[in-house]
């Protein structure tokens, strides 16, 4: 799925082996803000995991190079190798940490939520593995 506005580009992507969760990027008009992350099929609204990058204090060249890597890197691992997302429950936060496997499993990132104000998705017992 694809729309844009005029804040906004946004693409959503999934692949085969996407059956849990389908991916998004979402990228700002001026390319100050770039956020990728997943949404779960099941509860599109519920918080879950996801990577932003934000220009602060760079030229225009740097970030460019920079932003454009991320992002080419970003698809590349995410729609051409297996991922899966790990859910961690802890007392006041859970994790989301999204992984790829290329031989062996490479972590892209980790994201937190605050327990009690976001939707954050019901699990039984303290971790999850989506694919």
């Amino acid at each position: 799925m694809e729309k844009e506005s005029d804040n906004e580009v946004y693409l959503e992507f999934s692949t085969e082996k996407n059956t849990d969760y389908v991916f998004f990027i979402s990228i700002e008009s001026l390319l100050t803000t770039v956020d990728i992350g997943a949404k779960l099929n099941s509860d599109i609204n519920a918080y879950f995991w996801h990577q932003s990058a934000e220009k602060i204090n760079t030229s225009d060249k740097e970030w460019n190079s920079w932003i454009e890597n991320f992002i080419l890197e970003s698809i590349k691992n995410l729609s051409e190798f297996e991922t899966r997302i790990i859910q961690k429950n802890g007392l006041i936060f859970s994790s989301f940490t999204c992984e790829y496997f290329n031989e062996k499993w490479t972590k892209l990132n980790t994201n937190n939520g605050f327990r009690w104000t976001l939707k954050i998705p019901k699990i039984y017992g303290r971790k999850k593995i989506y694919k």
